[in-house]
């Protein structure tokens, strides 16, 4: 059947149309999904930033809109200047969670140090004011990175285990959440032992409030992507009903090119991040994306991408 000349020519004109707005259409419906999306927390490593900056620090935090820093624990920072910090956080409803952790703790000699981290938070937080405290601790303990997880894993898995389990109850006697930065490849990871039999994943899932898996990716989607290594432990949290948390990282990393956002600027990451968002948006388990880490969002990336 041969097709008339104006109908042939309507539908060449209709398909010229779309292809020039559709572009511009989906980019539009991309920077909108970008302009929405904030990100949820970051870590704050140098703490002498809290002491020589704390109203540019805080400022730069609510100006991104997030609510969350993770603030290292420093002794050698005098408790009035944490105090005062968080203080600000809280006028803008910013929480403050104390990071602590080192692969360096996977050994049978942690008990003391351990002891010490439990005094030092609970004589903080006996005397700070309400608006003052920590709303809960973050532990980042990378136990892959210790020396015992090559020589002796099982024993390393067990010592984490036990580390957590401690950390855990603490933190449900004081009140406060506990939040654990994992690799998200621990659902590959089994154990068996006083703690029972499974996948670790699952374990950190029961023992925490809020898992941050570490989804040190810098592509959006595709194979090796942000999307591809964090599907299945969403599913899994999902499944348990637990929150999960995406991180992704800003640092030099010696790992390989596909690693870290180290180079983009915030725009172009939040634009990337905008092709995830209706993949893991599906996930009930979704709590949001926070971003390693403060030093490199504000101070050291060079907007070359």
């Amino acid at each position: 059947m041969k097709v008339p000349r104006k109908l042939t020519l309507l539908i060449w004109v209709f398909s010229l149309v779309f292809t020039m707005i559709y572009p511009a259409f989906y980019m539009d419906s991309v920077k909108a999904k970008e302009s929405d999306f904030n990100f949820k927390g970051t870590w704050l490593w140098n703490t002498q930033l809290i002491k020589k900056s704390p109203k540019e620090v805080v400022q730069n935090i609510k100006n991104q809109r997030m609510n969350e820093v993770y603030l290292q624990l420093n002794e050698d920072i005098n408790k009035k200047y944490y105090q005062n910090f968080i203080d600000l956080c809280s006028q803008s409803s910013i929480k403050v969670y104390i990071l602590i952790g080192s692969p360096n703790w996977i050994s049978s000699k942690n008990s003391a140090q351990l002891n010490h981290i439990f005094s030092w938070i609970s004589d903080y937080q006996k005397y700070a004011k309400k608006t003052q405290k920590f709303s809960g601790i973050k532990v980042d303990l990378e136990p892959q990175a210790s020396l015992m997880w090559n020589t002796d894993r099982k024993n390393a898995i067990f010592i984490y285990q036990t580390i957590i389990s401690q950390f855990y109850a603490y933190t449900k006697q004081q009140k406060i959440n506990l939040l654990l930065d994992i690799a998200f490849w621990y659902n590959e990871v089994t154990y068996n032992n006083k703690y029972g039999e499974g996948n670790l994943y699952e374990w950190v899932l029961k023992n925490d409030d809020v898992t941050y898996l570490m989804t040190y990716r810098n592509k959006a989607l595709g194979s090796n992507s942000i999307q591809s290594i964090s599907e299945k432990p969403l599913k899994i949290a999902s499944q348990l009903n637990k929150k999960v948390v995406l991180c992704i990282d800003l640092s030099v990393s010696k790992e390989g090119d596909n690693i870290s956002f180290n180079g983009y600027s915030l725009n172009a990451i939040k634009s990337e991040i905008a092709l995830l968002l209706p993949f893991v948006q599906t996930q009930s388990s979704f709590a949001g994306i926070s971003i390693h880490s403060y030093e490199y969002m504000f101070n050291n990336v060079p907007v070359t991408k």
